[in-house]
């Protein structure tokens, strides 16, 4: 009897001491919560500041609606017309629709100016590289400039933005340099990128060298993307939904207001441009998109989830440049990548020296409908907006005082990356049962960030190698080697993309009974 009564006191301490530390781990993790989930106090934001910004969305919506209305026919006055290839009659399609996004969402940033006076200066460069972006855009339209100049006039677009957050007084320069500290300009101020694992970099000159470079890669991937019925305004309006998401996991008040900004005329964008096209964007719209995109990834620190949102256009521009063995425009290309059927399907061509692109290896596994082909680049743009969700995740879990291992500053809870890393696998789950011609594609999606935070955790042991060895050289390297590193990686992810391509190309071939291209396809 008395061992019974032993055995259930001591059972009662255990599940006592089991509930308190469950009580006190909850308690923990409500407070921690409570600093990551948002509240619009923490962002700054007032109740009539809240109901002025849901103002903007909806007015930028109506009058950009009411612009597209007009530039249609102003378009077809001035004879700014294209032709629709993906459709067998081949209908005629307003140009350079991008003008009315780009006036579209001029007075929300006029109106943000005084609604959040503390960053109109952002506001304002903000606002300015994306007209730039729109203008150089537009002189392609017209003009058609090589690629040579209009990359080196997207570079131009982004060197007001370096200029404006010039400060060269926080960086150590050796004695016969001293004097560079005295530059000094800091009408904006750009953070350094915070980087998941890493915790906040210290890049600072590099940083500002590479916006430019930054602005230059987002645009032209999003034009080199660009081509169907609601694709490139579809996939921005996805990728500019997850910034939101972005801004409120990481409290980014700059990410979300410019977010926002631009979201009621984009959706109004994509309306007049979504299958059947009424609007061609054009130049002019995809370099403006791609601004609005690197910009608000630039103000609200979302650089690397940025990343993840964008992966369709770092794919398919990486693709288009090392199968054309460098950059080209359209008009130069000899090669096709497509073909439409007499049936209105577009398949993938299977000429051996065809370029490769992200439409031609979803196309590889059975031709498809334009909608169709544009419905499994947007679910592909959703599954790196997912991604970037974790991304964000880890960067912020970063800078809470849990460490994982390592003796850095910063941290990670485990917790909340579980928690999005479950979700993000119910998502993607879901996404590609519906759409398994997509499946592979995200393997190698997958496989990318993986390579990427094997490398950040070899950068990481680099870093901890310098503070624990006192080896300040070691400083200089491991960027550069983290750069070869990614090259190396690049080049290997494109011989199995081409490797898969080839292998489904062969299949669709024997499926079909053809040894060469044909005209009529049916889908399989």
């Amino acid at each position: 009897m008395q061992l019974c009564l032993n055995f259930d006191y001591q059972l009662y301490q255990m599940v006592e001491k089991c509930l308190i530390a469950i009580l006190h781990r909850t308690k923990q993790n409500r407070l921690w919560s409570s600093k990551l989930l948002i509240s619009f106090d923490q962002l700054g934001f007032k109740v009539w500041q809240i109901l002025l910004l849901l103002g903007i969305i909806v007015g930028s919506y109506f009058f950009t609606q009411f612009l597209f209305q007009k530039y249609i026919e102003f378009a077809r006055k001035k004879n700014w017309i294209g032709r629709d290839i993906h459709k067998k009659t081949r209908p005629e399609v307003a140009e350079s629709g991008g003008i009315a996004y780009v006036i579209g969402i001029i007075p929300g940033q006029i109106l943000i100016m005084f609604i959040f006076p503390t960053i109109w200066r952002e506001t304002l460069a903000f606002s300015l590289t994306v007209i730039l972006s729109g203008i150089v855009g537009f002189l392609d339209d017209r003009k058609t400039l090589s690629s040579f100049n209009k990359m080196l006039l997207m570079i131009v677009t982004g060197i007001p933005l370096f200029i404006l957050n010039l400060d060269l007084s926080t960086i150590n320069w050796p004695n016969w340099l001293s004097w560079l500290s005295y530059i000094k300009v800091g009408f904006v101020v750009i953070e350094d990128p915070i980087v998941p694992i890493l915790g906040q970099t210290r890049l600072t000159l590099i940083y500002q060298l590479a916006i430019p470079i930054i602005l230059m890669v987002l645009t032209n991937g999003v034009n080199m993307l660009e081509g169907y019925n609601g694709e490139g305004s579809g996939s921005s309006l996805i990728v500019i939904f997850f910034m939101i998401i972005y801004s409120l996991i990481s409290k980014s008040s700059e990410g979300l207001i410019f977010s926002l900004s631009v979201i009621g005329a984009l959706i109004a964008f994509f309306k007049f441009n979504r299958f059947p096209a009424k609007v061609f964007p054009g130049d002019v719209g995809t370099l403006s998109l791609g601004a609005s995109i690197a910009c608000i990834a630039i103000f609200g620190s979302l650089e690397v989830a940025m990343f993840c949102a964008i992966l369709v256009y770092v794919f398919n521009g990486f693709y288009v440049i090392a199968s054309l063995r460098g950059f080209r425009e359209r008009h130069t290309i000899k090669t096709q990548d497509i073909i439409v059927t007499d049936s209105q399907l577009i398949e993938a061509s299977k000429g051996e020296n065809d370029h490769l692109t992200l439409p031609r290896l979803i196309l590889a596994e059975k031709p498809l409908t334009e909608p169709l082909l544009v419905r499994r680049i947007w679910a592909l743009t959703i599954i790196g907006g997912l991604f970037g969700v974790v991304a964000e995740t880890v960067k912020q879990s970063s800078l809470t005082p849990l460490p994982l291992f390592g003796d850095m500053d910063g941290g990670f809870h485990w917790i909340w990356i579980l928690v999005s890393l479950i979700i993000v696998a119910g998502f993607y789950i879901l996404i590609i049962r519906k759409y398994k011609a997509i499946r592979v594609i995200t393997y190698f999606m997958i496989t990318l960030l993986l390579g990427g935070i094997g490398l950040l955790i070899g950068l990481r042991a680099i870093l901890i190698a310098q503070i624990q060895l006192g080896h300040d050289w070691l400083k200089y390297v491991n960027w550069l080697i983290a750069g070869i590193l990614a090259i190396f990686g690049f080049i290997i992810w494109y011989i199995l993309s081409v490797k898969h391509l080839r292998t489904k190309i062969s299949k669709l071939k024997e499926r079909n009974g053809e040894t060469s291209n044909k005209k009529n396809v049916t889908p399989t």
